[in-house]
């Protein structure tokens, strides 16, 4: 309805999306007999259907995070990716731990890259001139070819 205000909702925890969606509503019955109430099962639905969009995505992040003391990265994965994931739309609905553990790890390879960048390309090379070089002795192998 356009009189009514647009409210925000806050996004729940992931925790407590899943005690809701373990909450199978088959024990609900409506007034008139066995039939689910209509209005129980599309809410369930929803629930549903953000539980496993939210369970996607943690499985996702979870695969980029790597949680073991010691190991080595086994893969190169671009700061895009982690940052698309990031900005995901489930997450305006659902809070997930992994989050700021990504959002971390793009702001430290961006602020690797950028300093990187700034080392290697500030100033111009100024090695030896190749242009200026000693030709070969007219005896080596490279003058004979």
């Amino acid at each position: 309805n356009g009189s009514e205000q647009s409210r925000s909702i806050d996004p729940i925890s992931v925790d407590d999306l899943r005690l809701l969606y373990e909450r199978n509503p088959v024990s609900v019955t409506s007034r008139g007999g066995n039939d689910l109430d209509k209005e129980v099962l599309r809410v369930y639905n929803l629930v549903k259907d953000l539980h496993h969009r939210a369970q996607e995505w943690q499985k996702t992040a979870r695969s980029l995070i790597n949680l073991k003391k010691g190991s080595t990265v086994s893969e190169i994965i671009k700061v895009e990716t982690i940052e698309a994931l990031t900005q995901s739309l489930i997450l305006s609905k659902v809070t997930c731990p992994e989050l700021s553990i990504l959002k971390n790890a793009v702001s430290v390879a961006l602020e690797v890259k950028d300093r990187l960048a700034n080392e290697l390309f500030r100033d111009e090379y100024n090695g030896i001139d190749v242009n200026k070089g000693r030709l070969p002795d007219r005896s080596s192998l490279l003058a004979a070819s």
